[in-house]
């Protein structure tokens, strides 16, 4: 039996290999694989480093100048890889670590491009939000599986030449599993969040543009987000127990079922209360001063004691959902970075 060699398992989106470091001549089947391999070091470094900026930036197009040094990196590996021998005539190794660079690339230069493009739109609706975290999963998918098949070939490449190999996993490896965790773990609070949120925008332009059919249908909308958002809370579980994320979110739900099922009527009655006031005070003002009788005062008052009733009330209902919106808001907007900061180090 020929010397052992670790091999490290495949972690989040890209992945990193960490073996020892190649020897200055590939003789031996194990020198071979250290050289190939080896490769991957330099990579690992500038990929873990570019996760970290996301973990605590959260935003593709903050940390661009990352994602160009790992197209670099990249391209680099590639090259090296490219211009080895197969060992024996055996290409499998070599080859199956050249496709994984192909797809990096590929990945890094085509699919987060149009992630960074996604960012920019996303904030406009659920949907667009919704369409960018799923582009996001599905380009980490693509490099998994590459580096699936990378993993394979190492295993195959060691069966063929009589490498008996010992699964590991190193320090940085882990770091990457775990922010995976960790990052699909606050995008289900994220989303949850965000669709009652959305929906609080678009009550609120309605009731800028006194629209009263649009917030009718939006305080609908946003009560039965809300109570989504609730049901989806009571099923998913927090990432290592951690509750900060999952209680801010419960508390933006509260506060987004409060604001449409128990102030929204108010909010109501205030614009149907200002229409009728502006419409008896065109009828009013429509009437000859000579010919105006006491009953066309009484009504044209009484409209305008139910407007100010109904304004009173709006003023302190909005009053009190600003502040406790804000307070919420302020909350929620620190849980975020807080828990991603817990639980994906900063790369050193």
């Amino acid at each position: 039996m020929k010397k052992s060699k670790k091999i490290i398992s495949a972690s989040f989106v890209l992945f990193s290999l960490l073996f020892a470091g190649p020897g200055a001549k590939a003789q031996t089947p194990v020198e071979y694989m250290d050289k190939i391999t080896g490769n991957i070091n330099a990579f690992s470094e500038d990929l873990f480093s570019y996760m970290s900026s996301i973990a605590h930036d959260r935003s593709a197009r903050k940390t661009e100048s990352k994602r160009k040094e790992l197209i670099k990196t990249c391209q680099s590996g590639q090259k090296n890889v490219e211009k080895m021998q197969a060992y024996e005539g055996d290409a499998a190794l070599r080859d199956s670590v050249v496709s994984f660079f192909q797809v990096t690339y590929s990945l890094l230069t085509e699919d987060f491009s149009k992630i960074v493009d996604m960012e920019a739109v996303a904030e406009q609706s659920y949907d667009l939000m919704e369409a960018y975290l799923l582009a996001q999963e599905k380009a980490s998918q693509r490099v998994k599986e590459a580096s699936g098949m990378m993993i394979r070939e190492q295993q195959n490449f060691a069966g063929r030449h009589n490498i008996k190999l010992i699964e590991t996993q190193n320090e940085k490896s882990k770091k990457l599993e775990k922010a995976e965790k960790v990052f699909k773990n606050y995008n289900v609070y994220f989303l949850i969040f965000f669709k009652p949120y959305k929906q609080e925008i678009y009550l609120l332009d309605a009731l800028g543009k006194t629209d009263i059919n649009a917030l009718r249908q939006s305080l609908d909308a946003l009560e039965a987000g809300a109570d989504e958002g609730l049901k989806k809370l009571d099923t998913t579980k927090a990432f290592a127990n951690d509750p900060t994320v999952a209680s801010a979110c419960k508390e933006m739900m509260k506060f987004y079922k409060e604001e449409a099922a128990e102030k929204g009527p108010a909010m109501v009655n205030f614009l149907v209360q200002q229409d009728n006031m502006k419409k008896a005070k065109e009828t009013f003002e429509s009437i000859a001063e000579s010919k105006r009788r006491q009953a066309d005062i009484d009504k044209y008052n009484a409209a305008i004691a139910d407007f100010n009733k109904s304004l009173e009330t709006f003023n302190k209902n909005n009053d009190y959902l600003n502040k406790k919106r804000q307070q919420l808001l302020d909350r929620w907007n620190k849980a975020g970075p807080d828990f991603l900061g817990r639980h994906v180090p900063k790369n050193k």
